[in-house]
């Protein structure tokens, strides 16, 4: 069952990495000048998508809960670096649309939750609380993972 406790973790996580990625993060060294305060959505998304794998499952792996799950369900570190890139793409395109041209802080904090917390349903709902076919979770012990 998708208890709401493992749900709020992975969305907690989530949210804490993306909210942290801020357009002064992405933007490129340059002495003596000030870092922009906003950029474009496009380069701020290409930022996302290389930077959320690693802390995204990291952290899933330093909550105890979350962590159990992964052993229980036959889900490896490997296993999250290699999805959290195809989740973030449909997260991604999901909002795309929405999104604001620039990114401010404001709005990489704001988007960056809404996307991590996409991210954290999506990978929860596909690998550690997997439905079959008739919408029941199943153990996904005995659903291969790939």
């Amino acid at each position: 069952m998708f208890t709401s406790k493992i749900h709020q973790a992975l969305v907690g996580l989530s949210m804490a990495l993306l909210t942290s990625i801020s357009v002064a993060d992405v933007s490129q060294p340059n002495p003596g000048k000030q870092k922009p305060t906003q950029m474009e959505k496009d380069v701020w998304l290409e930022h996302v998508k290389k930077v959320v794998p690693m802390p995204i499952c990291k952290g899933f792996l330093e909550d105890p809960s979350i962590s159990n799950r992964f052993k229980e369900v036959n889900v490896t570190y490997e296993t999250c670096l290699n999805e959290i890139p195809q989740l973030t793409d449909a997260c991604v395109k999901g909002f795309y649309n929405k999104l604001p041209a620039q990114i401010d802080q404001t709005s990489a904090s704001t988007w960056g939750r809404k996307i991590g917390e996409c991210i954290g349903t999506e990978f929860a709902k596909k690998y550690l609380y997997p439905e079959d076919d008739s919408g029941s979770t199943t153990d996904a012990k005995s659903k291969p993972v790939s």
